[in-house]
C-alpha cells in the first residue's frame, strides 16, 4: 500500500478569455506565455485526508503579445497511510510534492482542451514542469517577503 492515495479529483474552475488586443503577427518564434501556479492544502478533521487545490493561470490580457488568459482550478482528494510512512516524513511532505505531480497532468489536459476549443489559435500544450523546483522557488519567494 502507498503512503498517500489519490482518491478522486474535480474541476472547480475553467475560464478562457480571448485577448482582444492581441495581434497575430507572422512569427518564426513561438509565442511565450506567462504561467502562474498556486496551490493550497486543506486537511480534514481526521488528519488522514486532505484536499489539494491546484490553480494554474496562463497568459494575460494586459499586453498585446499574449492571445488569451485562462485559469483552471482542480481539487484532488488524498488519504494518508501513516503505517506506510517508514521514513516518518509526514502527510504534508508527501502532499506537497506527490499530490501536485499527480494533479498537474490533469490541468495540462484541460488547458489543451480549452485552447483547442477556442478555434482561434493552435492548441496550447503547457510544458512539463519540475514540481520540486517550482515548490522550492515558491518557498524561497515566500521567505523573502
Amino acid at each position: 500500500m502507498a503512503v498517500i492515495n489519490f482518491e478522486d479529483y474535480k474541476v472547480t474552475k475553467m475560464q478562457f478569455i480571448e485577448n482582444d488586443d492581441f495581434e497575430l503577427k507572422q512569427q518564426s518564434e513561438p509565442i511565450e506565455l506567462d504561467h502562474e501556479i498556486n496551490f493550497n492544502i486543506y486537511k480534514k478533521d481526521n488528519l488522514d485526508e486532505a484536499i489539494v487545490e491546484l490553480t494554474i493561470k496562463v497568459g494575460g490580457l494586459d499586453l498585446d503579445v499574449e492571445p488569451f488568459f485562462l485559469t483552471v482550478t482542480i481539487k484532488g482528494i488524498f488519504t494518508f497511510n501513516a503505517s506506510e510512512d517508514k521514513l516518518s516524513n509526514g502527510f504534508d511532505t508527501y502532499l506537497k510534492g506527490n499530490a501536485l505531480a499527480i494533479l498537474f497532468p490533469y490541468v495540462r489536459q484541460i488547458i489543451s482542451m480549452l485552447t483547442s476549443m477556442s478555434n482561434s489559435y493552435p492548441t496550447y500544450i503547457m510544458p512539463t514542469i519540475n514540481i520540486v523546483k517550482v515548490l522550492e522557488e515558491m518557498e524561497n519567494s515566500n521567505s523573502e517577503d
